[in-house]
């Protein structure tokens, strides 16, 4: 199988057969200009795929969390003050609401608080685990009304005959996107799922309120939460979402400069689940790519790599870095980041971690469809 402009990764990505240009074509049309194609070389393909995994997992390692509570204000007659806590905003433009209260009138306003958490690691097959906790927590009842929500992956079946995953149901089983991790966490707050958690821990007293708490402890309120019941994405998943919309956005900026729907690579306007070519195992260290995908623990784990780059080490050889992200238990549960490097330039062989920690065996390979 040729390179896509020599591009051994986005090639894998795209599912393509044949490049879009020969070398000879490439250098012809890049000087004189005429081919919007041939602005995708190696190096801005790489780019553009690097870029959309960084910002995924930004993007699960940020999910925005709106607390909104009605709170007391001072008292008409005896001018006493119910706080709101440190750190709570009152809504922007939303005057006070006021309700009655036997015979005195006992004035409230709204106050809304927002904070960021991260998806953690769940895979489907510890789903027993958190049974009780996510019993406890309406889970089912909360998938159920994100679920008409489509999710990002389609295609391929499971035992309940989904062919399409609903929101509600890819948090269930540890495929969700952000946006859907999201969806599912502001209908939990709606619900006050995360003022019941507060109580049953003895983070909230009697009476207490969530929005008095705070910013880092209401923080770490939801953040156990989620640990609790399992809201985030497992290994496969986060590559998935990551590969996918990588590829999409390869297409949109295809389009973006120029290039016919009609001379778009055919692979780009499909969805179907990733495969691991087996039989384009990356050996070469400088051969490495944004999106390549590591396989280790005999395919129990999978990481996605997201750059790389030419080093010296302290010894003056030359060797390869790159940075993976995965979704993990090592470490930080959840999507993140880690740090490896190779002792050769030419042969992959023993692969050191710099950082992030995690096991070093497995194999490197291109993807063969994309998802």
């Amino acid at each position: 199988m040729q390179q896509l402009l020599g591009n051994q990764a986005v090639l894998g990505l795209l599912n393509l057969g044949e490049p879009l240009l020969d070398e000879a074509t490439l250098e012809e049309e890049q000087s004189a200009g005429e081919d919007p194609k041939a602005a995708f070389t190696q190096e801005v393909l790489d780019e553009i795929v690097s870029n959309m995994i960084a910002d995924q997992l930004e993007k699960y390692n940020n999910i925005s969390v709106t607390i909104k509570e009605d709170v007391p204000i001072a008292s008409a007659e005896g001018g006493q003050t119910a706080s709101a806590g440190q750190g709570a905003a009152e809504t922007a433009g939303e005057p006070p609401s006021q309700e009655l209260s036997g015979t005195a009138q006992q004035a409230t306003k709204t106050v809304t608080k927002k904070v960021k958490v991260r998806a953690v690691y769940f895979i489907n097959r510890d789903k027993g685990e958190v049974k009780a906790a996510r019993k406890a927590a309406g889970f089912g009842q909360i998938a159920d009304t994100i679920d008409d929500h489509l999710s990002e992956l389609k295609g391929g079946s499971n035992k309940k005959g989904y062919r399409f995953l609903g929101a509600g149901r890819a948090v269930e089983v540890g495929k969700a996107t952000p946006e859907d991790i999201e969806l599912f966490m502001n209908k939990a707050a709606e619900r006050g799922e995360f003022h019941n958690y507060g109580r049953q821990e003895g983070v909230l007293k009697e009476g207490g309120q969530l929005v008095e708490l705070g910013e880092e402890a209401l923080q770490s309120l939801i953040q156990d939460w989620m640990y609790a019941t399992g809201v985030g994405v497992d290994c496969s998943g986060f590559i998935n979402i990551a590969l996918v919309r990588a590829r999409e956005k390869v297409r949109e900026e295809m389009r973006a400069a120029g290039v016919p729907e009609e001379d778009l690579p055919k692979s780009l306007a499909r969805m179907q689940r990733p495969k691991l070519n087996k039989d384009a195992e990356v050996t070469n260290p400088a051969e490495l790519r944004p999106g390549d995908v590591w396989v280790t623990n005999n395919g129990g784990h999978v990481r996605v790599i997201m750059h790389v780059s030419e080093k010296v080490d302290d010894s003056g050889d030359e060797v390869i870095e790159f940075i993976t992200a995965e979704s993990t238990t090592t470490g930080v549960t959840g999507p993140f980041e880690k740090k490896w490097r190779t002792k050769k330039k030419k042969k992959i062989g023993t692969i050191m971690n710099i950082s992030g920690g995690g096991t070093t065996d497995g194999n490197i390979y291109k993807i063969k469809h994309a998802i």
